[in-house]
């Protein structure tokens, strides 16, 4: 026991009530008030002694003195929260990248050392941290031979300030405690290691001794206080400005290392830069919230822990810290992509590797190159090759003022870094969002740097920046290239218009398009002081052009912002001024390049049109964008076009097809692209007018969709121009489909509606069932009728004509239903399979995020087996034998789902004597067994097991329609496609498999062993002992899911010595088990 014992009970009186802070304060007052400092350590353990029993006995006495039940302790708050940066694993603590080491040498000088150095030293080298040395070391050095060059070297700063700080010895959890003035010999450290260390201490641990800040006179020094981030005041109060909540642990991190001095000096000081943290965190941090917190000493060790596995001089920590940052962001943005959807965790290795790829391809196509060969070796600053991937991305080939023929992104770069050193300037290069200091209060200190401004990148840094900014486009393309590997000859692609020349009209789409293309230019936008916001009401593009004593683009923008913006009406829904000046770069260099500005212009004091959402002004040209940016843009019409009218839902529907990139949906083929919106609607138009000479066309599908009948807002005769559809879309919203107006009208009495809670089951049922067959696929009024026929009881008459409430109507159902056939992105006629795969994909996405919460990181190599679309190449039956899944011949192989499942349950449960001995071989694999029984039965032979209802369609009485398919007679299935069924089917039972298949061993795969011979009895279940859990177990684990749609009477437990008549006389009966199985409970009389 020991006086920080209890002083650390002491520092928890915050979280506790008001009355147990005031006991406990007065009786400790009282007893410390006699102990006398020069007792010696037995007269201080009898303090600490009655300090205890006074503790103990008030808790006993007043109940209301226990720590309330809301709160909790640090160390159980603390696992709730990732507190810190997730570091490689490289990083961690000790390892067997750390060599051994010894406390002191025999013959070394057994003499004692000051206590801290000795847990500095040990520190040093039970982390491998030499980085945080000051000085020279010959290795290999004991504990105690490093504290005494510690000791030395100390001595020697005071002799020559000029030699580099210790700097982890500034550090609270190496000072400001008793025990780091005494003398330690090599028992004493080595008991202390073992009885009042835990492997996860750094420094003296959590042990304080409140003495260190009493000065000569036995008071509180309020100085000294101060610097540790505690302030008292007169009164005596507690107060817990020391104290951070848990959940700004990670924000005050980052505001600590991203401003850390990059200077040799001020690097160093570690003391003096967490004073400035606080001082300044301190500024928007009043006190504890109540919540869990972490204390200052705490914090101060998550600070030294983190310095020490960033593993980098201190002069570069900023930057290792905001490298961390974004590694770590991309480690995040990829779990989230394969938890969406494990078929693309072929895509993970690729993004997040460190080698780049040949090329990018920008937002209209363009491919360019970011490095050639030669080029790695180039280190540029960071503000140079962001613009340049600007450039290249966006295709701004008018903002550069040198050639640009051929050249890379790091080339171009180097270019302009090389021009603004011969005096030269480029405009748009000088704008704020590639420059330190946009945004108010975003000014870093001298001595520090910030990511704009940082030490020069190679492109391996790069491309780390690159995937953290631009994720989502850059993920999109790997995709693309894996899947559709672009071939054309990218020589010649550095002058392709991304933003096609057009005339000046313009149009305004919604807002979130124009927030998107504000945040994929420059760094990352700033946030954190709240600035003013107003709406867009530009001057003309030629005021923002460079002019005679204005070069740079933020000069420019500044000249005219600062004296219009008293004109511009604030808005909550505008932009503040740093995100004007973003649009104003990307107005710039769109008009530099195609000499069109794509913005309407409106003086400062001139206001746009009444009808006009000002709050939501996102304007660019007739150009287009797609919902992301892996669909390019198009134009709504081209010039050509310019006199066509078209009726108006088949221009919505081009219009969805080219925003969504709904190619799948178009039944005819488009041989001519790009097309515009009139060019795809007139294109509908005339194969509907062909379809009606020959009926036998394939028919245009989703068009016939409520969502593009205009009968509720306008007449379907109307034909629109291009100005009718431009005013038509500055009020549709970025996720509508079909007409906006139909989805809002829809309310008269007689209409039928779905509740939302219905919604997810309605859209099962239709799209399960969606047909098959060419001619029944596309006809999508047809299918929609007889599924609302079919469906009718779950969904109720509007009675009035008021819109209910939870519910949505047939036009808005419709408009969901194409977008899911839109976005599930296969022909009409695999929606029903591909619909299927998707529940399978939710399923096992929603079981492996339930076993990591509930079992950590204990089963992380089994989950990222089971996230793999390879199935593995052996399982684990129920007697604990491996059998093979595939073999590497048989990846090929398409076998239809119902031989794969009997297959599979055959080999699992060791059903060998009920296959066929003509096609039972040793070492069978689940594809070859399927394989094997497709051609026996094709032979017109029987497998009576094969012929049960659970492989077959119609269980439960559950029958569908020759032109439609379940899961059990889709189209045969791949080795990918029948993992993702077993996993959705089987999913504890195969992480239990792949458990024990680490465990066992190659000489357990084979045959059938002993215990295993056809025949034998020894294996027969005893029927007579099977109980309902077991029985609901072995039902569960045959075949296909179990129909669950259709209530049916359920019976009783067979006797036993029925069923055992029913296994004993199957095998030798032609008849197929279902058929006994039908006799079985015809004949006799089973009680329900």
């Amino acid at each position: 026991m020991c006086l920080e014992s209890a002083l650390k009970f002491l520092d928890q009186a915050s979280i506790m009530s008001d009355q147990a802070v005031a006991k406990i304060d007065s009786m400790v007052v009282e007893t410390l008030g006699d102990w006398d400092d020069g007792d010696d350590i037995i007269s201080e353990m009898d303090v600490i002694a009655e300090i205890d029993r006074i503790v103990e006995d008030m808790l006993a006495d007043y109940p209301g003195a226990r720590f309330e039940s809301r709160t909790v302790g640090n160390s159980t708050a603390l696992e709730r929260y990732s507190v810190g940066l997730e570091l490689d694993r490289t990083y961690d603590l000790v390892n067997e990248c750390i060599p051994a080491f010894q406390i002191t040498f025999p013959h070394e000088d057994a003499s004692s050392v000051e206590a801290k150095y000795l847990v500095w030293a040990y520190d040093i080298l039970s982390h491998g941290w030499w980085h945080l040395v000051p000085f020279q070391v010959k290795k290999p050095v004991s504990v105690f031979g490093l504290a005494r060059k510690a000791v030395e070297w100390e001595e020697a700063r005071k002799a020559n300030p000029g030699l580099k700080v210790n700097v982890l010895l500034e550090a609270r959890c190496y000072r400001g405690n008793r025990n780091s003035r005494v003398l330690w010999d090599v028992p004493m450290f080595s008991f202390k290691l073992k009885m009042e260390r835990s492997i996860d201490d750094l420094g003296f641990g959590n042990y304080i001794d409140a003495n260190n800040n009493r000065d000569a006179n036995n008071n509180w020094d309020a100085k000294e206080d101060s610097s540790r981030g505690r302030v008292r005041c007169k009164c005596q109060a507690r107060c817990t400005c020391q104290l951070i909540p848990l959940s700004d642990v990670n924000a005050s991190l980052q505001d600590l290392f991203c401003n850390w001095p990059v200077d040799e000096i001020g690097s160093c000081q570690l003391k003096q830069n967490m004073r400035r943290w606080r001082l300044r965190y301190q500024k928007h941090y009043s006190g504890s919230s109540g919540g869990p917190c972490m204390s200052g000493r705490q914090f101060d060790e998550l600070v030294v822990r983190t310095l020490g596995r960033l593993r980098v001089p201190l002069t570069e920590v900023s930057k290792a810290f905001r490298r961390a940052q974004r590694r770590q962001r991309i480690r995040e943005r990829v779990a989230e992509v394969v938890m969406r959807d494990p078929r693309e965790a072929s895509l993970v290795k690729t993004i997040m590797g460190d080698l780049l790829p040949s090329h990018l391809v920008g937002v209209g196509g363009n491919k360019f190159q970011v490095v050639k060969e030669g080029e790695d070796d180039l280190r540029i600053p960071p503000r140079y090759l962001v613009w340049a991937y600007d450039i290249l991305n966006h295709g701004w080939w008018g903002m550069i003022p040198i050639s640009s023929q051929g050249l890379s992104l790091f080339g171009l770069a180097q270019k302009a870094q090389e021009w603004e050193a011969g005096g030269g300037r480029m405009y748009s290069l000088l704008s704020s969002c590639y420059m330190c200091r946009e945004s108010v209060g975003r000014v870093h200190y001298p001595g520090t740097t910030c990511e704009r401004c940082e030490k020069s990148w190679n492109p391996e840094e790069f491309w780390e920046w690159l995937r953290s900014r631009h994720f989502e486009n850059i993920y999109d393309q790997l995709k693309r290239h894996t899947n559709h590997p672009v071939e054309e000859d990218i020589g010649d692609s550095s002058h392709k218009d991304s933003n096609h020349k057009d005339s000046n009209r313009s149009i305004r789409v919604d807002r979130n398009w124009l927030i998107r293309l504000i945040d994929e230019i420059g760094f990352d936008i700033p946030t954190g002081k709240k600035e003013a916001t107003f709406e867009i009401c530009d001057s003309a593009i030629e005021k923002y052009l460079p002019s005679t004593g204005y070069q740079s683009l933020s000069g420019r923008f500044m000249a005219f912002w600062i004296p219009g913006r008293q004109m511009v009406k604030k808005s909550p829904n505008g932009f503040c001024r740093w995100e004007h000046e973003r649009l104003i770069v990307y107005r710039i260099s769109s008009y530099c390049t195609n000499l069109v500005d794509p913005v309407p212009r409106y003086g400062l004091c001139e206001k746009p049109r009444p009808d006009t959402p000002v709050d939501c002004p996102a304007m660019i040209s007739i150009i287009c964008g797609g919902v992301s940016k892996s669909i390019p843009s198009f134009q709504i019409i081209f010039p050509q076009e310019e006199e066509w009218r078209v009726p108006a839902r088949y221009l919505v529907w081009a219009y969805d097809i080219l925003y969504w990139g709904w190619w799948h949906l178009v039944p005819f083929e488009v041989a001519k692209k790009p097309v515009s919106v009139f060019g795809l609607a007139q294109m509908a138009v005339t194969w509907d007018t062909s379809r009606k000479r020959d009926p036998g066309l394939r028919g245009t599908s989703t068009l016939a969709a409520r969502c593009y009948k205009a009968s509720y807002c306008i007449t379907d005769e109307l034909v629109w121009d291009a100005r009718a559809l431009i005013e038509w879309l500055k009020r549709r919203s970025a996720s509508d489909v079909g007409f906006r107006g139909a989805l809002q009208k829809d309310d008269k009495k007689g209409a039928w509606f779905i509740r939302l809670a219905n919604v997810d089951d309605a859209l099962h049922d239709l799209l399960d069932q969606w047909p098959v067959d060419e001619v029944g696929g596309n006809q999508f009024a047809l299918n929609m009728t007889r599924w609302r026929r079919r469906y009718k009881g779950n969904i109720p008459p509007n009675e009035t004509n008021n819109r209910p409430t939870d519910c949505l109507s047939a036009a808005e159902f419709d408009g969901l239903v194409v977008r899911m056939m839109g976005d599930l992105r296969v022909p009409l006629t695999e929606v029903s399979s591909e619909v299927r795969s998707t529940k399978r994909r939710q399923r096992i996405r929603e079981r492996v995020t339930k076993l990591a919460l509930t079992n950590g990181s204990g089963h992380h190599k089994f989950i990222q087996a089971i996230m793999s679309d390879s199935p593995p190449p052996y399982l684990m039956d129920i007697s604990g034998n491996k059998f093979r899944m595939i073999k590497e011949t048989e990846t090929n192989l398409r076998i239809q789902p119902r031989y794969l499942v009997w297959a599979y349950d055959s080999l699992r449960h060791g059903w060998r004597e009920m296959v066929p001995h003509h096609i039972l071989s040793p070492g069978l694999s689940v594809f070859e067994l399927a394989r094997k029984a497709s051609e026996w039965e094709a032979g017109g032979q029987l497998i009576h097991t094969l012929s049960a209802s659970c492989y077959n369609c119609g269980e439960g009485s559950k029958f569908h329609a020759s032109t439609k398919t379940c899961e059990r007679c889709e189209k045969p299935w791949s080795p990918a496609k029948f993992w993702e069924w077993l996993r959705s089917r089987h999913f504890e039972n195969i992480c239990d498999q792949l458990k024990k298949s680490d465990y066992a061993g190659p000489e357990d795969f084979g045959g059938p062993t002993d215990s295993q011979k056809p025949g034998d009895s020894s294996r027969r279940v005893n029927w007579d002992r099977v109980d309902q859990d077991r029985w609901s177990m072995i039902i569960d684990g045959i075949g296909f899911d179990f129909p669950t749609e259709k209530e049916e009477p359920r019976y009783r437990e067979v006797l036993a010595n029925r069923l055992r008549f029913v296994m004993e006389v199957i095998d030798g009966m032609d008849q197929s088990v279902d058929e006994i199985f039908a006799r079985v409970f015809t004949t006799w009389n089973f009680s329900a």
